[in-house]
Parts: C-alpha cells; structure tokens; sequence
C-alpha cells in the first residue's frame, strides 16, 4: 500500500527527490519559525529584537543565563525547547540560524510544536522557536521575539526579510489521478486556502 500524499514542512531533499519515482511537489502554504519567549519572562521588557548572533548564544548554551543576554537580566538559565533534533523544524532552525553550531546537548525535545509551545508557556525563562501558525493559535499566551529586527509578520515571511520560514508542501510521485486532482483542487483554491489561513499559516496567493 502507498500514501498519495505526503506532507513536509521544509524544502524537500534532492536525495529525497531521487527517491520519489517523478517527485512531484505541491506548496499550500507558507509557515515560519517565531523566536517565542513566555510573557512573564523579564526579557520582554528590555528587549523585543534578538540578533542571529545571540540566538546562536543562547541555543548553543553559551549565554547560560538570561544575565549573559543582557546584565539588567535576571541569573536565571536559559531553557532551550526545540522540536526533535532530526526533525523538519529543527532543520529549519539549524539551517538558517544555527550553522555548524549545535544547539546545547541538554535541550528540552518537544514531540510535537503544540508541545513545545505548552513548555514556553509552562516556563518563565524558557525559549524555543514555534511555528507561525502555533504561534497564532497562542496569541498572548506566548510572546515573539524580532528576528535580526524583522518582526514575523506575514508580509515579511512572503518577501523573505524574515528569514526562518519554510514551505508547507504535498508531495507525491507521478501525474495525479483524477481523484487526486479533485483533492489538490479543493486544498489549493478558495476553501482549502481558506483553511490555511484560518489554521494560522500563510495562505498561497
């Protein structure tokens, strides 16, 4: 048995690509990744930006406490949440932050975004990087932090000033079924877009 479709949230590999008999991709949207900080973290009063560079710090476990960001800080630690390190949003994360730096060993793995969000909700001091649309549907329980002085807004996700972003795409092998193109019809017009938008992530078109 085969899946039609399959669905990432990241560019797919050209391994990945080799390996799908006439790989075929389908973009229905468009997600981000948000710096997101808990509201009563003391961070949100003295900064609203952070630079790549102290992203890096503090995922990396080099700033240790929130002081090591800036000295007016409580010395509280730095807890990191990020999704499963082998997974499509760390990916992401790694890709356009993080380098060849490595994100500290001793970092909270959520299982799922909606987990991940939960901790920074359940926690002061933690940070981790949410999806836009989680993010969305966690307005004012979460705050998010500017990236390099761009906020995550959805004008700046198209136009690519935001720089953690990635596709939100079907993929599948071949020329589509007629019952196939009936499903890609209704995901990608009017009412699938719809659903989109309404999920929190950045509709096409």
């Amino acid at each position: 048995m085969t899946t039609t479709f399959g669905m990432v949230a990241r560019e797919v590999k050209d391994e990945e690509k080799e390996a799908i008999k006439d790989e075929k991709e389908y973009q229905v949207g468009i997600d981000a990744l948000t710096l997101a900080v808990n509201p009563e973290n003391p961070v949100t009063k003295v900064l609203d930006n952070l630079t790549k560079d102290q992203i890096v710090a503090l995922f990396s476990g080099e700033y240790a406490t929130w002081k090591d960001l800036d000295d007016s800080l409580p010395g509280e630690e730095v807890v990191v949440i990020t999704r499963d390190i082998n997974g499509g949003a760390h990916e992401v994360f790694q890709k356009n932050i993080m380098g060849d730096t490595d994100v500290k060993a001793d970092a909270i793995q959520a299982s799922s975004m909606g987990e991940l969000v939960q901790s920074v909700i359940d926690n002061p001091y933690a940070i981790g990087y949410a999806s836009y649309g989680v993010a969305n549907q966690n307005e004012g329980k979460i705050v998010t932090l500017k990236v390099d002085g761009v906020e995550a807004t959805a004008e700046n996700i198209i136009d690519g000033s935001y720089i953690i972003q990635r596709p939100l795409l079907l993929v599948t092998s071949g020329e589509s079924t007629d019952e196939q193109q009936a499903f890609l019809d209704v995901v990608l017009g009017e009412e699938g877009q719809k659903t989109v938008e309404d999920m929190g992530f950045i509709p096409m078109g």
